[in-house]
Order: C-alpha cells, then structure tokens, then sequence
C-alpha cells in the first residue's frame, strides 16, 4: 500500500477512531502531519455526536426489546409501529437467541461482543440486549427453516469465535422457537432460556441448539409446570 500514516482521534484516553492517509508522489512533511493532527481535532467533535446519537439508539432499542420480551405491548401495530421508528424492516419470521456466559458481561466483553455482531454473515440480528450475564438476540429471517439453519450455525460459530479470539470459554447457546407475531416474543424467549437449563442439567444435551430439537426433554417443563406449554394466537 505504500507509506502512509495514522493519526488517532481521542477523547481523553478513549480512541474514537483513526484517520488514515496514504503518501502520493512525495513524502509527508511536517505540514502535512500538522493538517492530519488538526483534522483529528476537528473530527473527534464528529464522531462525540455521532456517537452520542448511537448510545441513544441503542438504549432505546434496548428498552424495546425488553418490553417485548415481558410481555408489554398488547398489539402487533404497536410493535411495527416502534420498528419504523428505529428503521428496522421486519422479516416474515423471527426468534429469541440466548448466550450464557460464565461471568457478568462487563464493558470489555461487550466490545468484543458487539464487534462479532458486526461483522457475522451468519444470521439477521434486530435487535439485542444483555441481562448481566446473558447476551439476548432478537434474529429474523423470511421462512422458519432458513431461521433454524442460521441459528444452528451462528450459536457455535459465535462460541467458537469469543473463544479463539477473546478466551472467553464456557459459554452456551439457544434459541426458541420462531414467531410469525412479535407478540409472542416472551414465548421464544422463555423457549430459548429453558433450552440452556436443560443443557446445564444433561450433558447429553450439549449439542442441542434449538428448543424445538429438545424432544423428550420438553415434556420435563410440562411435568414441571403442571400443564402443557401453550402458546396465545393472535389475530
């Protein structure tokens, strides 16, 4: 690529992110380097509203997204209603994935999270969330088994990947079943969070990723419970 330089742009001690400049036919001077210097000052200002921006969104998607998952909204219009306004386009099916991890999710995990979020091919991530030491998902695709598919490949890619990049071991993954209505969020979720229970308890369950491949095991939280799982249509 040639030589070239980098100017970081910082808050405090916080990078918010680099300038790069390539070098042309002739050398960097000192000018040159002082107008990069000068550039980053002006572009931290940038970046400060354009992350504070971020950090808005984010929480307010957060905050949806834990509505959803207790139930809040009463109609499926008032859920489209809130995706419109953070431009979210909502796919024919959707579901709940759940990570474990062996420890509260502190800033740097998060970063590390959220990096591997960005750059996955594996599966359409929504939305997402994290309850101390679970990171929350909300994926959609537009058929029930491309949604399946995808799940069973990023839940133990996304494993693997925090593993061999950031040795951050013994996490587990799951996801619920897949929604036709968002209403029905808090069921995929209880679904999901009711897989990583049973594969906490049987390690013959390990490789399950899904609650629909739970099998036997589902009759446990109809035993436990006192009555079948049932899940409310809506029309």
């Amino acid at each position: 690529l040639g030589n070239r330089a980098a100017v970081s742009i910082r808050k405090n001690n916080e990078v918010l992110g680099f300038i790069w400049a390539l070098e042309g036919k002739k050398p960097f001077t000192d000018e040159d380097l002082a107008f990069l210097q000068l550039a980053a000052k002006e572009a931290k200002n940038q970046l400060q509203q354009l992350q504070l921006k971020t950090k808005h969104r984010e929480a307010g998607t957060q905050e949806f997204l834990w509505r959803l998952l207790t139930g809040h909204y009463q109609k499926e219009s008032e859920i489209k209603e809130h995706l419109k306004r953070f431009s979210i386009h909502l796919p024919a099916v959707c579901a709940i994935g759940v990570f474990e991890f062996p420890e509260e999710i502190n800033g740097s995990i998060e970063r590390n999270i959220s990096y591997m979020l960005t750059v996955t091919q594996k599966i359409n991530i929504l939305l997402t969330t994290i309850d101390h030491n679970k990171l929350i998902v909300l994926a959609g695709s537009e058929s029930d088994e491309e949604l399946t598919i995808s799940f069973k490949t990023f839940i133990p890619t996304f494993i693997s990947e925090m593993k061999n990049r950031f040795e951050v071991s013994t996490i587990i993954g799951a996801s619920g079943n897949s929604l036709n209505t968002l209403l029905d969020g808090r069921h995929s979720y209880g679904e999901a969070l009711y897989t990583l229970k049973i594969k906490s308890i049987f390690p013959e369950t390990e490789q399950i990723i899904t609650y629909a491949d739970l099998g036997v095991f589902q009759s446990l939280e109809a035993i436990d419970s006192g009555h079948p799982r049932r899940r409310e249509h809506h029309t």
